[in-house]
């Protein structure tokens, strides 16, 4: 009887330690990754639209290259807002974020790491056609298509890659980025087939 009851509390026991180091190594493991590494993101910033170089996470956040335009770092200072688009693992990546820290002599930047930035992968998204007259930055324009991320338009607007447009439709307005323009015509005219990202996903 003693010896059994000995055996039951050694499995016991054993089973309990296994569980314990199960937890442990499962709390120690790092998250998958979500973010293409070395790859260019595109950031919204006060100074304009910029391109800055993934390197990496580290325990403050997201660590990019400094960001350089005509030739010359742009010195984003810590706290500065930033709407980020990032390519991810098979989707686009978007977020608010601040600038936290900026090394000079490494010239890197550290953005606050965010817990759930928003994914647009825009061939899973459901899209809806449209064909109907919505204004672009107050221009005439039609609406293609949409979906939870984006749209489709064609417009007279004069519009260029990296742009921030609003859409009219009716009482309705939102914003939306320029991914993508296209030439193309509407009522016999010069015009563009422009893709959108909406910078507020529609839930």
């Amino acid at each position: 009887m003693d010896n059994s009851l000995t055996l039951i509390l050694w499995f016991l026991g054993l089973w309990t330690l296994s569980v314990g180091i199960a937890y442990l190594i499962a709390r120690r493991r790092k998250a998958d990754p979500i973010f293409m590494p070395s790859q260019f993101w595109r950031l919204r910033t006060e100074q304009g639209s910029l391109r800055a170089r993934f390197i990496g996470e580290s325990g403050n956040g997201y660590m990019i290259e400094a960001p350089m335009s005509n030739g010359s770092y742009v010195p984003l200072r810590p706290g500065a807002p930033v709407y980020v688009e990032a390519p991810g693992m098979g989707t686009a990546m978007t977020f608010h974020a601040k600038v936290v820290d900026r090394d000079k002599n490494l010239r890197t930047l550290t953005l606050k790491r965010v817990s759930n930035p928003i994914s647009h992968n825009r061939r899973e998204d459901v899209r809806v056609r449209a064909d109907e007259a919505i204004r672009v930055n107050g221009v005439p324009s039609i609406l293609l298509d949409s979906s939870e991320g984006g749209a489709k338009v064609i417009t007279g607007a004069d519009l260029a890659a990296g742009d921030l447009v609003r859409l009219e439709n009716g009482d309705t307005a939102r914003t939306a980025w320029v991914l993508e323009v296209l030439p193309d015509t509407l009522k016999g005219r010069l015009a563009s087939r422009a893709r959108l990202i909406f910078t507020e996903p529609t839930r």
